[in-house]
């Protein structure tokens, strides 16, 4: 080794993988791993062994890179840029794509520019402030929800949010709080829809929250991403063990001086 070199310890980041499904298995959710971590068409097969068939992705582009890697239910849990609608519809004559909106605007290009069957998330901030619909915006929220039933090829799918605040506590216990809050304010909105759209589903999902939350009542599908690999950033939140984190970057020593 002459240089600095990433490292990856494949039985463990697999090990990762088969502890999260046990997750989701054990508080019934579908398990749709984002893949903005990896991004490697390679460990998504190791995914794909373990029979998990739909997966998340950060961008049009990644997504239809999987798609040409044969994975048939791809969301882009990003708010749509309408610049792409050309790549979005190309990815949703292929395979099922679901794509999560937070403007009016947006979504009326999207229902005036669309050709195939695409699905929608309302993407809800619950308090991470990066993008979403605020969760007591129920005019907007509502608004939305009317332009998706007007149009024939939108299918509405339900609500999706990022509780990405997870990352700033300092402790597991902060850490539980903010999921527990985020994940009851997306369930009371379950609830409050869930009559109109009987087949609506919550999409929620961070690594910290995995190992945080006591319980994951009303959610449908998990959507962690950086759990396949760990880092120190999780081992300090108290999130996995060292031996759970399966990169490494070995580094060459060209010299050591103490006194200094």
């Amino acid at each position: 080794m002459t240089r600095p070199t990433l490292t990856l310890n494949t039985l463990q980041a697999k090990k990762n993988i088969q502890k999260m499904k046990a997750i989701c298995e054990q508080h019934e959710m579908d398990f749709r791993p984002h893949f903005k971590t990896h991004q490697s068409p390679q460990i998504a097969e190791w995914f794909r062994q373990e029979g998990i068939d739909k997966c998340t992705c950060s961008s049009l582009d990644m997504a239809y890179e999987f798609v040409n890697h044969g994975w048939k239910d791809i969301c882009v849990a990003i708010p749509l840029n309408v610049r792409e609608m050309q790549k979005a519809n190309l990815i949703a004559s292929q395979v099922k794509l679901s794509l999560c909106v937070d403007h009016l605007e947006t979504l009326t290009r999207l229902a005036q520019e669309t050709y195939s069957p695409i699905f929608v998330f309302i993407e809800i901030d619950t308090g991470y402030g990066r993008s979403g619909v605020y969760y007591e915006d129920r005019a907007l929220i509502n608004s939305l929800l009317k332009k998706i039933d007007e149009t024939e090829h939108l299918e509405f799918s339900g609500f999706l949010s990022h509780t990405g605040n997870s990352y700033h506590s300092l402790n597991a216990k902060k850490g539980r709080s903010i999921f527990e809050e985020a994940r009851k304010n997306m369930e009371e909105l379950k609830n409050e829809y869930m009559e109109q759209y009987p087949q609506m589903i919550l999409s929620m999902g961070d690594t910290p929250s995995s190992n945080f939350a006591d319980k994951f009542d009303g959610i449908d599908e998990w959507r962690p991403g950086n759990f396949i690999f760990y880092d120190f950033m999780q081992y300090a939140l108290g999130v996995c063990t060292e031996e759970e984190i399966a990169v490494r970057v070995k580094c060459p020593v060209i010299g050591i001086y103490p006194n200094r």
